[in-house]
């Protein structure tokens, strides 16, 4: 059983792919894999991988493109706890 966490799901999720930009395995302008994948991916709803998706946006990590999908932007200014650490 795991232990209880005191984040929203799609915070926790926002916070894994923030991690994953800022150890470069999602590289800056990366087309991220369509919603429906991620969301199977992290076993979540596709509502809450858009939560998750529009935080990184509002961070600046994420640009999202209507019809096109969701890029990386791996900006040194971007508003994540993670890009303290670039």
């Amino acid at each position: 059983m795991n232990p209880p966490t005191s984040l929203p799901i799609y915070l926790r999720i926002s916070e894994l792919l923030a991690r994953e930009i800022a150890a470069g395995h999602l590289l800056d302008g990366e087309r991220l894999p369509p919603e429906r994948d991620l969301a199977v991916r992290f076993r979540i709803s596709v509502g809450t991988l858009r939560k998750a998706l529009a935080e990184l946006t509002r961070q600046g990590l994420l640009e999202r493109r209507q019809g096109s999908g969701n890029y990386v932007c791996a900006r040194a200014d971007a508003q994540n706890l993670y890009a303290f650490f670039r």
